[in-house]
């Protein structure tokens, strides 16, 4: 949340610059002291977690070989899919801001979407959802910084009032969940996951219609 809504703050000039991207970076430096400080008391919980879990075990080098030879997969099948189909959008004269909120979205998502339905099928659910918050948090405090780094430019207003809007309601309802989840010692189960998909295709349908 605190990402998001600093984000936005920034973007409120529509403008992203070199003193935003800066400001996004030290904020990645910030949590990231955060995360390292408190990953000592956490070791031992965490190696219970782990210790519960059935993983098949292996050698490093082949673990190793397992983990590089899937993440080439993974870029490499992103890459394809985005270039085709950017290719595609480009040819039916859509615009290059609908088409990263789409198409190169979904396609740089799919690898996320296919390991985390790994994970929480082998029953790795804090890697799952570990995988989901901090691809946002990179994606916003890591890819976003370069534009404004290398080639600082205007956002288009409709990036903030529609898109973003639909991202901070969306992050501030998986905050809820959560927080819901926590205190009640429940699961997040198939009726969350049927809303949120339902709140991505009203902020698809709302986006489709003005174009």
């Amino acid at each position: 949340m605190l990402v998001t809504v600093v984000s936005g703050l920034l973007f409120a000039d529509l403008y992203l610059g070199l003193v935003d991207s800066v400001v996004l970076i030290a904020l990645l430096a910030f949590i990231a002291y955060r995360l390292f400080r408190t990953k000592t008391s956490a070791l031992t919980s965490a190696d219970d977690e782990i210790a519960d879990l059935e993983i098949p075990a292996i050698t490093n080098w082949r673990a190793t070989a397992y983990l590089f030879f899937g993440l080439l997969l993974l870029i490499a099948g992103a890459e394809a899919l985005v270039t085709g189909a950017s290719s595609a959008a480009t040819r039916m004269g859509v615009s290059s801001g609908i088409i990263g909120l789409t198409i190169v979205a979904m396609g740089t998502s799919l690898p996320e979407l296919a390991s985390t339905v790994a994970a929480v099928l082998r029953g790795h659910h804090d890697l799952a959802i570990g995988n989901i918050v901090g691809s946002n948090i990179l994606n916003l405090l890591v890819v976003l910084p370069f534009p404004g780094l290398l080639a600082a430019g205007v956002i288009e207003p409709a990036m903030l009032s529609r898109d973003y809007t639909a991202m901070l309601l969306m992050t501030l309802a998986l905050c809820g969940v959560c927080f819901w989840t926590i205190k009640s010692g429940k699961t997040i189960g198939r009726f969350f996951g049927v809303c949120f998909l339902l709140m991505y295709g009203g902020w698809f349908l709302t986006m489709y219609r003005q174009l």
